[in-house]
């Protein structure tokens, strides 16, 4: 496996996992391993609107973090919520398409990672599954955010962490360059543009969700306005909106519907997940 500043995908724990899908895949090691390391374009199938919340802003005094998957019509029957036990490690639980190492959730420490595609001009030869599962073995937002500054070429995508301090981290990382917004108060919302004004000129200009910035300012509104009276039922709602702007928070139709909606309670170590749209009301609960 490619060796890489910042990260150790040479380490036996993920070799071990690889071999194990290979097998039972019914594919070989590079088939598995091509799945977390396959170069393209930075032109991830995907939409995904993803929020944190600071504990001050809260009902209870502790912070959330989420998101809406927003992915291809097949990938709603062919996900899973996992929870990974690596000996030695930190447990983790997240919501991935098997034969991926990291999808999106948190793990033992109540460090949170969550996902948005960024489409970018150019190649990057890393995919999001590596990133997301070394981000999810660190052991708070500020940890990873410094493993993603020095790896060397880390995957193209927006990536919004949270822990159990309150600590909101978002990173928008382009094959040119990374920009990390830090947030301790307050709520943030992110989705498929950069905000970043240097990093938006590596940005490729003909999206297939040219709504995304839409989508943002109305899932900061929402958060905004229920800002201080911030609950689970709550993030329920802000995910569920299908109304409001060019492209709503939830989406039933497109190129990219609402396959799940995910909510983190960090210092819990809980990940409510739904089933499908978050509007169909189809939610479970699962914990570490």
């Amino acid at each position: 496996m490619r060796s890489s500043r910042g990260l150790k995908p040479s380490d036996r724990i993920w070799i071990d996992e690889l071999r194990g899908i290979a097998a039972g895949a019914g594919i070989t090691f590079s088939e598995a391993l091509a799945l977390q390391v396959r170069p393209g374009t930075g032109q991830m199938p995907s939409g995904c609107t993803a929020f944190g919340v600071a504990a001050d802003a809260s009902s209870d005094g502790v912070p959330y973090a989420g998101q809406n998957r927003d992915l291809g019509p097949g990938y709603l029957d062919r996900m899973a919520v996992v929870l990974l036990r690596p000996a030695g490690r930190l447990p983790i639980l997240m919501h991935h398409v098997p034969g991926e190492l990291g999808g999106t959730g948190l793990n033992g420490q109540g460090v949170c990672v969550f996902a948005n595609s960024l489409w970018s001009k150019s190649r990057s030869w890393m995919a999001p599954p590596i990133l997301r599962r070394a981000m999810l073995e660190c052991e708070n937002a500020d940890a990873a955010v410094r493993l993603a500054q020095t790896t060397d070429g880390p995957a193209v995508g927006n990536y919004l962490l949270a822990d159990p301090g309150s600590h909101l981290r978002n990173l928008e990382i382009m094959p040119e360059g990374l920009a990390v917004t830090a947030r301790d108060a307050g709520v943030y919302a992110h989705a498929n543009n950069c905000t970043d004004a240097r990093l938006q000129t590596y940005e490729e200009k003909n999206v297939p969700l040219p709504g995304s910035e839409s989508r943002r300012r109305t899932a900061q509104r929402l958060l905004d306005e229920a800002a201080g009276r911030i609950d689970v039922a709550a993030l329920k709602s802000v995910l569920a909106n299908e109304t409001d702007g060019i492209e709503p928070v939830c989406r039933r139709d497109g190129p990219f519907p609402t396959a799940a909606g995910l909510i983190a309670e960090p210092v819990a170590r809980t990940l409510h997940l739904s089933y499908g749209p978050p509007s169909d009301g189809r939610w479970a609960t699962h914990g570490i």
